[in-house]
């Protein structure tokens, strides 16, 4: 699949870096360095994004709406909710499709 343009909630494999091959959603953009700021629920929480540049992200036919809408939302609650999501989506993902 072409790197088309990436939008918030959009699931991207990272194509290059110690991460190769892992799951994130696009929790983000960085308009200043042009770069996406990416969660795995996880490591990676959505109150901790990764930044990756978005020429090594390849994206997946997949996008999670809820990731949209919840991105303006509270922060406490709200985090820890979105990474819960995140990271049980994600792992959901990464087995079926292996």
């Amino acid at each position: 699949m072409k790197n088309r343009e990436l939008e918030l909630g959009q699931v991207v494999i990272s194509k290059k870096g110690k991460d190769k091959g892992q799951y994130y959603i696009v929790t983000g953009f960085d308009e200043n360095t042009g770069r996406l700021r990416i969660s795995n629920g996880c490591k990676y929480g959505f109150g901790n994004p990764k930044m990756k540049n978005r020429f090594h992200l390849q994206s997946v036919n997949c996008i999670l709406p809820e990731i949209r809408s919840d991105v303006g939302k509270s922060r406490d609650q709200q985090t820890r909710q979105l990474d819960f999501l995140i990271s049980r989506l994600l792992e959901n993902l990464s087995t079926t499709r292996r």
